[in-house]
């Protein structure tokens, strides 16, 4: 496969802060050098989440290790499809990073996959996977390389049967401690989203999506203690916007997900996290910040959407599945071109943070 050789920077405009909830801050985030990570990839044209025309890799997520980055996907006739870069933008497919499916995991394919690296120089790979009692599962594979031939753990680390299943894990260590996030998949019961045919996130059949985070241990393959919910839809949570300052009412269809944390240099922690159905147009990555990994986390703004200033090279429809590397500036999502029953694609890109305004 050809990597793509061509970029660009894209520099955009600023998403308002609700008039009810201003961002008297000071950080600053700006995103540039988006492009597709390929053009040709021949994959599968049936991603996991239904069937797409044309190339995909969905749900990315980066690393470097062993001199090159190496860029990791949904399920898309590989159990965890990976691809490598010298430079972080121009990658190319290698194939399948995890060996065999964990034991407790049915043949469905396996979501969104996070790879950390540990102290000692191995590698963890977080994935969901749906567990042979009917929901998605968090499991964990290793290696002593990046560069795929991961082996699963044999028992999955997270399951919540009862709120719908747990899918988007990401690792993250905050410089002492071992962290795992990741979203209750409470719209997988059938809730009244407009992903599974409702118009909006209320009634008896809607059920929440909350971004959680749990300590782990230093091996990256158990939690400790009990979770903490960091964030959740609009409806459940008074740390959300309500109105932009042009008074446009927010909204997120009743859906967060895809989690990923990072810390910066100053100390405050930023979560990225997409918002709305994946397979609307509406589907977007925000962001939200705090002074500690459990929160509370204070919205900061829309970071890339369909029609943004800063989307308008590429005009990728939905981006969301957004993620960072620990160095705090590459960063990877997904989007669609065309319409939004494209296949979702890679992008890269990198930001840049400084202090604790946020804008793009």
């Amino acid at each position: 496969m050809k990597g793509l050789f061509f970029s660009s920077l894209l520099v955009g405009t600023s998403f308002a802060l609700p008039t009810s909830e201003a961002n008297t801050d000071t950080v600053e985030v700006s995103l540039s050098n988006i492009k597709p990570i390929f053009t040709d990839a021949k994959l599968s044209t049936r991603d996991i989440r239904g069937k797409m025309e044309g190339r995909s890799f969905a749900d990315p997520t980066l690393i470097y290790g062993e001199g090159s980055w190496k860029a990791y996907g949904t399920s898309n006739g590989h159990n965890i499809p990976y691809a490598t870069a010298q430079d972080g933008f121009n990658f190319t497919y290698v194939g399948d990073a995890l060996k065999k499916r964990p034991s407790w995991a049915t043949t469905a394919g396996l979501w969104a996959p996070d790879v950390v690296k540990l102290s000692d120089g191995s590698y963890v790979l977080y994935f969901s996977g749906v567990h042979k009692d009917g929901k998605r599962c968090i499991g964990a594979a290793t290696s002593k390389t990046s560069a795929g031939g991961f082996e699963p753990y044999d028992k999955a680390l997270v399951c919540d049967h009862e709120n719908g299943g747990v899918i988007d894990a990401a690792g993250f260590f905050d410089g002492k401690d071992r962290w795992l996030t990741w979203k209750v998949d409470g719209n997988g019961l059938g809730g009244a989203t407009t992903c599974k045919g409702g118009s909006a996130p209320t009634g008896p059949k809607y059920k929440p999506t909350p971004l959680k985070v749990q300590k782990m241990t230093a091996d990256g393959l158990s939690v400790v203690g009990s979770p903490t919910t960091i964030w959740d839809n609009r409806d459940n949570n008074p740390n959300a916007p309500k109105k932009f300052a042009s008074g446009e009412t927010y909204d997120d269809d009743g859906v967060t997900e895809n989690p990923a944390l990072y810390k910066s240099k100053e100390g405050k922690f930023f979560l990225f996290y997409s918002s709305h159905c994946y397979a609307n147009s509406k589907y977007h990555t925000e962001y939200a910040y705090a002074d500690a990994v459990t929160g509370p986390f204070k919205w900061g703004g829309v970071l890339i959407a369909t029609g943004s200033k800063n989307n308008e090279k590429y005009k990728a429809i939905g981006p969301g599945g957004f993620d960072i590397d620990p160095n705090g500036k590459n960063v990877v999502f997904h989007g669609r071109q065309g319409s939004s029953t494209a296949s979702r694609i890679t992008f890269s890109g990198t930001v840049e943070i400084e202090g604790t305004k946020v804008t793009l």
